[in-house]
C-alpha cells in the first residue's frame, strides 16, 4: 500500500472507533454506574497502551514524586 494512502485510511479508522466508542458509551451510561464505567474505560485504555510501549521500545517509568 502506498504511504500516501496509509495516513488517510488510518485517520478514517480512528474516526470510526472514536464515533463507535462515543455511541457505545452513551448507551452504557443508561445501564451502568458512572464509577464502574470510568474504571473499565481507564483499564482498557491502559491495557491497550502497553503494546504501543513495546512497539516503540519505551520503558514505563513512573517517578516517585508523581506517585
Amino acid at each position: 500500500m502506498p504511504s500516501s494512502l496509509l495516513f488517510p485510511l488510518l485517520m478514517i479508522l480512528a474516526m470510526f472507533f472514536w464515533g463507535a466508542g462515543w455511541t457505545a458509551l452513551k448507551i452504557l451510561t443508561e445501564s451502568v454506574s458512572v464509577d464502574i464505567l470510568t474504571f473499565w474505560r481507564f483499564l482498557l485504555m491502559s491495557l491497550s497502551f502497553i503494546p504501543i510501549l513495546f512497539f516503540f521500545r519505551q520503558p514505563l517509568i513512573l517517578p516517585k514524586k508523581g506517585i
